[in-house]
């Protein structure tokens, strides 16, 4: 079999893209701790505490990521 280049490129194009995605799902996977499909400021919370960033203006942050103010975060 002989793949021409337009093949290859787009080849690796879908390849990245689902490498891409997986490591999305297992990111907010990580954070999703009770597998609900949401991101609770509680979750979100407790994650950062275990990368020791107990001070952090949560609520701030949320309010800026949120644009349609759904709180919690949800996987499509």
């Amino acid at each position: 079999m002989i793949t021409d280049y337009g093949e290859f490129i787009a080849a690796s194009l879908h390849m990245n893209k689902l490498e891409r995605e997986e490591n999305l799902v297992s990111a907010f996977s990580f954070f999703d701790k009770d597998g609900s499909g949401f991101i609770t400021i509680d979750e979100l919370s407790e994650a950062c505490r275990e990368f020791g960033l107990d001070d952090v203006h949560l609520e701030d942050m949320i309010k800026d990521i949120d644009q349609n103010n759904v709180s919690p975060f949800y996987i499509y």
